[in-house]
């Protein structure tokens, strides 16, 4: 088997790993894997900007990045084998936040016309990617709702006086 092979096998196997893909055969991520170009970051370089089009995915394979708001505040640090740009991609929307290299980063970057046109060729899994994105946006949703939670109990005990707040503030 040559070193080229026993690398990609090696990356697949990490892709395999990643929530995204999950339910995938190692066949579909190979497919995947077909995609892919070889994307390398400086420290300080922005991968992706606030309100730019979704045009593309990155997955982190060595290296950190940092999600940031657009007022700059850090919301994610993004280790290997990291996923982000995938929602802008599947939903059409533009990024949600800057996301800037913190090291010297390298992974593997998909354009959203490749993954489209994959979908295209194969609806298995077109249908396994969503049915994982809609499990991710679910917990997500589960922790977000939580973490309001624990907002909502620590705001009432430094404020007991004064009108209520607004309590209708839970994603369903």
């Amino acid at each position: 088997m040559s070193s080229d092979s026993d690398a990609t096998k090696q990356i697949v196997t990490h892709l395999m790993g990643i929530p995204f893909f999950d339910r995938l055969s190692e066949t579909e991520v190979e497919k995947i894997y077909s995609i892919c170009r070889v994307t390398k970051y400086d420290v300080d370089q922005v991968i992706y900007k606030f309100g730019t089009p979704s045009d593309g995915m990155f997955i982190l394979l060595d290296g950190q990045l940092v999600a940031r708001t657009k007022t700059g505040m850090d919301i994610a640090y993004i280790s290997p084998v990291g996923l982000v740009g995938e929602m802008g991609v599947i939903t059409d929307e533009p990024r949600s936040a800057d996301v800037v290299g913190i090291s010297e980063s390298m992974g593997l970057e998909i354009t959203k016309d490749a993954l489209v046109q994959l979908f295209i060729e194969d609806a298995n899994i077109c249908r396994k990617i969503l049915l994982n994105l809609v499990k991710n946006l679910s917990n997500k949703l589960y922790d977000t709702n939580g973490e309001i939670e624990k907002l909502r109990e620590q705001q009432k005990q430094q404020s007991e006086q004064g009108p209520p707040q607004a309590d209708n503030i839970f994603l369903y």
